[in-house]
């Protein structure tokens, strides 16, 4: 009889796991050291002013306190006071507090005073901010891959889902060159589809109200989510899977204010419809087909200029036509177009790709329709519509007009280095961006015609039973 020693198991289960996951570990790394190559090139590029902003909060809740981001007293760098939820500022301040660490460790290798290396103040803080969109890209595509995993037999799609969207550009431009945080928020939102997949309801629910309450983007999914919530978890269970999961989000707004049930009241109140007035705040989407605006750069004499934007010709969502605010005609034809989505997700029983086709078209809608979308506002669309791409063969020609006609509108808006043989002053011009604007719309009708009336656009009536 053999005995193995905890040292024998130990390799066991890695080398196990190692050929098990030999590729998903292999594309992540590859994805990995292409966002690093990115990076090493663009690390100096002018930061857009939500960086700036980024910046700002941390190093205020770092010295003063997450309560004092929310006001204007600690300002530096000409930007806003913080208004984002509480989530982000504990990302925000974890990576401002490691930047401080390595820069004692490395002024105290190197015995050289405070502020002699000025890449420790700028360079290393940027770096960081990188990090957790660009993990949070990574986490996302293992999910698609594990998603995947569960939808379809074939051993290769899973993989190939994961590769779309880990070397989109869209995605590589929106965490690494530019550092937003969606990849933070869709990040949480797919994790809590994933588990409720699995049918984890306790977790998916924590894992999205995470993600709004890193950033509101995705408030809109929020009575989608209660509804497949209860469905899928036992009877007389969802108060008690409700409440622990907002207890969580209350005990880490305490930080912020000592009644967080108000504070999170009123902020929502406040922020939840987002800071431009604008209908459409450089979003080509349905608005800007109908108005015809213009995004003009301030000039492109140098890096700092480049990156300032002027929106000409975006009518204020409290305009009113007919007696009724811009605003609520977006509010209203969301709801109106997401009734059949409704009446879909409402069905008994239903496939996992159908699920996934009815939440993609939520957030297609979403950033079509709803006032001030911002240009970033379509990333939750592409981690669901590259699974769909992947096993429904005829979306994959949608995700590829998409994401190059994503890629034109975040290009048009935040642009601090010219793209060889991708001319700026194409993109610049009015009718061009109508004529994006117009593209998109077209595509997204499709997208929405073919989820609504399947049989019109399936051969086969779809199997929908799981």
């Amino acid at each position: 009889m053999h005995s193995y020693s905890y040292r024998d198991i130990f390799h066991f289960t890695i080398e196990k796991m190692r050929k098990k996951y030999f590729w998903l570990i292999f594309i992540i790394v590859l994805a990995l050291l292409l966002r690093i190559v990115i990076l090493s090139h663009i690390i100096d590029i002018r930061e857009h002013t939500d960086i700036l902003r980024y910046k700002d909060w941390a190093r205020i809740a770092f010295l003063y306190g997450f309560a004092d981001t929310y006001k204007s007293a600690h300002l530096q760098f000409g930007t806003l006071p913080n208004n984002q939820p509480p989530g982000l500022l504990y990302i925000l301040s974890c990576m401002y507090f490691i930047g401080i660490q390595i820069s004692k460790i490395v002024l105290a290798v190197m015995h050289v005073p405070a502020g002699s290396l000025p890449w420790l103040n700028v360079t290393l803080i940027t770096l960081l901010f990188r990090v957790p969109p660009i993990l949070s890209d990574l986490i996302i595509g293992s999910a698609i891959y594990f998603i995947l995993k569960k939808i379809t037999p074939n051993v290769l799609q899973p993989y190939i889902g994961m590769g779309l969207f880990l070397f989109n550009p869209v995605i590589i431009y929106n965490s690494t060159v530019w550092g937003q945080m969606d990849a933070v928020v869709n990040c949480f939102f797919i994790a809590s589809l994933y588990f409720l997949l699995n049918k984890k309801i306790f977790p998916s629910i924590l894992l999205f109200l995470l993600s709004i309450y890193t950033k509101l983007s995705l408030l809109y999914n929020l009575p989608f989510m209660l509804l497949l919530w209860w469905k899928n978890m036992p009877k007389g269970k969802y108060i008690t899977y409700l409440i622990p999961a907002i207890c969580f989000v209350f005990i880490f707004t305490l930080p912020v204010n000592n009644n967080p049930l108000i504070w999170i009241s009123l902020f929502i109140k406040n922020n939840a419809i987002g800071e431009m007035t604008n209908i459409t705040a450089y979003a080509l989407n349905v608005w800007w087909m109908i108005f015809r605006p213009h995004a003009i750069p301030e000039g492109i004499e140098d890096s700092f200029h480049f990156s300032v934007m002027h929106l000409v010709g975006s009518p204020s969502d409290t305009s009113a036509f007919y007696g009724i605010p811009l605003f609520w005609y977006g509010i209203l034809i969301f709801f109106i177009f997401l009734i059949p989505i409704a009446l879909n997700l409402l069905q008994k029983k239903i496939s996992t790709i159908f699920l996934i086709r009815n939440l993609f078209i939520i957030s297609l809608l979403a950033f079509l329709v709803l006032p001030r979308m911002h240009e970033r506002y379509m990333y939750p669309i592409f981690p669901l519509l590259t699974i769909l791409a992947v096993c429904l063969p005829w979306y994959m020609a949608g995700l590829f007009a998409l994401s190059i006609l994503h890629f034109i509108n975040m290009y048009i808006v935040y642009h601090p280095f010219l793209l060889a043989g991708f001319p700026y002053a194409v993109w610049g011009q009015k009718h061009v961006q109508w004529l994006i604007s117009i593209f998109i719309v077209l595509i997204a009708v499709v997208f929405y015609v073919s989820t609504v009336f399947p049989n019109m656009t399936f051969p086969k009536k779809e199997k929908r039973n799981i």
